[in-house]
Formats: C-alpha cells, sequence, structure tokens
C-alpha cells in the first residue's frame, strides 16, 4: 500500500502532499511532528523492498547525503526503516527543478547559466573531495530553493545520489546502463 496523507512515517513524521515520482519512488511532503518542520522523504515503492540491488542504492545514497555536507547538496535528515517502507527524509526545496525553469523560460542568459553551472560543479567538486561520483546529473537532479535571477549559488541544490559511485567500494561489473542516456558521456554509451 503506498503512503496516504496524514499517515505515520516512522515515529517522527506524517506524510503531508505527493510531490513527484520516479522509476523507484515517490518524493512526498511530510512534516517532523516534533516540531512542524517542513521536509521531503523519498520513499522506496514496497514492490522494490525486495529488490536487494534498489534497496542498496537507496541506502548509500543516504549514506553518501550524510557525510556530504554542502550549501549546495540537499542536506539529508533521516532514513526511516518501517517494514516494508524505506525512506530518505531530506531538506524540502520548494522551487521546482532547473528543468521546470528552462520550460518556462527556456534558455538561461549567460551570465546566470554560467553562474548556475559554477554552483552546480561546485557540489559536484566537493561530492569528488569525499569520493563519491553523481553519475546522473540533469536538469531534474538541479533544485532551486529559489528565483535564479539574484544569486544562483544561493539557490541551487543538487538531488538524487541514487546512482551514484563510491570510488573506495569494489569494482563491480554491470551490464545495464545505468544513468539518463541524453546525460551520459557518450563513451558510456557507445557500444562495442
Amino acid at each position: 500500500m503506498e503512503p496516504q496523507v496524514g499517515e505515520a512515517l516512522g515515529a517522527s513524521y506524517r506524510f503531508e502532499a505527493r510531490l513527484g515520482a520516479g522509476a523507484a519512488g515517490e518524493v512526498w511532503e511530510v512534516v517532523d511532528v516534533r516540531d512542524g518542520t517542513a521536509l521531503a522523504a523519498k520513499v522506496l515503492r514496497r514492490e522494490h523492498a525486495q529488490d536487494a540491488d534498489l534497496v542498496e542504492r537507496f541506502v548509500r545514497e543516504r549514506t553518501v547525503l550524510a557525510r556530504l555536507r554542502h550549501p549546495n547538496v540537499v542536506g539529508v535528515r533521516d532514513l526511516v526503516v518501517e517494514g516494508e517502507r524505506l525512506a530518505i527524509v531530506m531538506d524540502l526545496v520548494r522551487g521546482g527543478s532547473l528543468r521546470d525553469v528552462l520550460a518556462v523560460q527556456g534558455a538561461l542568459p549567460p551570465m546566470t547559466a554560467v553562474a548556475l553551472a559554477a554552483t552546480v560543479l561546485d557540489a559536484l567538486a566537493a561530492a569528488h573531495a569525499v569520493g563519491t561520483v553523481h553519475r546522473d546529473i540533469k536538469p531534474d537532479n538541479v533544485l532551486l530553493a529559489g528565483d535564479l535571477g539574484d544569486d544562483p549559488g544561493a539557490v541551487v541544490r543538487v538531488v538524487d545520489f541514487g546512482i551514484a559511485r563510491v570510488i573506495d567500494e569494489r569494482r563491480r561489473s554491470t551490464t545495464a546502463i545505468i544513468g539518463t542516456p541524453e546525460y551520459m558521456s557518450p563513451e558510456l554509451v557507445t557500444l562495442p
């Protein structure tokens, strides 16, 4: 059964509104019942709770975000494990995604685009500094906590480290392409 508005998430949170969905889960606005803070919860779909690889990726995302503290990376607050429900609780970013802005405004003014790109690259550099490669940077994974017009550096939040690669992990081989093909480097999608 999927989450319902008003339902508890663990002992500390309550589901408020569904914000979006992806292939493996949904993102919900939740409220911390201890202090009323609005947060976001990325909830793994119950049908994926038995998929060891997906659960591992989900937990890895929380681990990556917990050690990656940067003003332009979404902050993680908690991991909730409750029966077959698994959720990462993180800061709520209300401004929509870069994709939303581009759909409305079209191309950004050059100064704004450069400042935004520099901010995203700074966040990625912080991830690299702790041994993590994002592997899925795209407009959907750049959230905005406000208007880009004044200071892109103050509003950009990089999200979705679910398929990140931790550099010190043991090497694994895969036959699957991991990431969004339209945003992958050509060498990753070129067939041998």
